[in-house]
C-alpha cells in the first residue's frame, strides 16, 4: 500500500509528499552522478543523504481535541518510531477561567509550548502563544569575561488567530529575542511564567 504522508510544504506553499521527495532525490542524485569531480560527488552525495534522512523522518501527524467543546484538528510535527508515526509532544487542554490552554508537551528535553484560546462570539479564538525551554544566561563578570548558566527561557507573544477547523503547529512558536526573557533555575517554571520579565540576581 502506498502512504502519501505529508511532510510540509515547500517554499510556494505547495503541500509536499513523500513521493515528491523521493522523485527530487533522485533528479538530484541522476545530476550528481554525471560530474566528473570526484570529491565534488562525495560532498554532495553526503548532502543527500542528510536531507533525505531529515525528509523521510520529519512527518506531520493529526490529532482532534476537543477545545470549548469543539473539535479541533491538531497538525504537529512527528518523527517515525517502530514502524509508526509518533508525535514528539504529549498534547494537554487545561483551562483557567474563560481561557483553554493547548499545551505541547515535549517528551525529550522538558520544553513545552502552549496556545491561549478563548471562545468569543461562538468563534475560538488564539490569543496567546508561550513557550518554556532549557537556556543559557550569559553573565558578565568583567569587561570581555563571561560564565555561562544554566536558565530557563520563556518566550510570549499576543496574538489574535481564529481558528477554523484547524491548527497547524508549525505557524506558531516563531519567537523573536524581544519576546523572551530568562530566570535562573532555582525558580520554577510556574514563577518564570508568572512573574514575566522580571530582573533577578544572577
Amino acid at each position: 500500500m502506498r502512504t502519501n504522508t505529508i511532510l510540509g510544504k515547500d517554499s510556494s506553499g505547495k503541500v509536499i509528499k513523500n513521493e515528491h521527495y523521493l522523485m527530487r532525490i533522485i533528479v538530484f542524485y541522476s545530476k550528481v552522478k554525471t560530474m566528473k569531480n570526484p570529491s565534488t560527488q562525495y560532498q554532495l552525495l553526503f548532502i543527500l543523504l542528510m536531507i533525505s534522512t531529515a525528509a523521510f523522518s520529519q512527518k506531520i501527524k493529526q490529532d482532534t481535541m476537543v477545545v470549548w467543546n469543539k473539535k479541533i484538528i491538531i497538525k504537529a510535527p512527528a518523527v517515525m518510531g517502530n514502524g509508526s508515526i509518533e508525535t514528539e509532544n504529549v498534547l494537554e487542554v487545561e483551562r483557567k477561567g474563560n481561557t483553554e490552554i493547548l499545551k505541547f508537551n515535549a517528551v525529550s528535553n522538558g520544553s513545552s509550548s502552549w496556545l491561549y484560546m478563548q471562545d468569543k462570539g461562538n468563534k475560538i479564538c488564539i490569543t496567546k502563544e508561550l513557550s518554556y525551554s532549557n537556556g543559557i544566561y550569559k553573565k558578565e563578570l568583567t569587561k570581555n569575561d563571561f560564565d555561562y548558566l544554566p536558565a530557563t527561557q520563556v518566550c510570549v507573544k499576543e496574538r489574535s488567530v481564529k481558528v477554523d477547523k484547524s491548527i497547524s503547529v508549525t505557524d506558531f512558536f516563531k519567537f523573536k529575542p524581544v519576546d523572551c526573557y530568562q530566570c535562573p533555575i532555582n525558580i520554577s517554571v510556574e514563577d518564570c511564567i508568572k512573574n514575566g520579565n522580571k530582573k533577578y540576581r544572577w
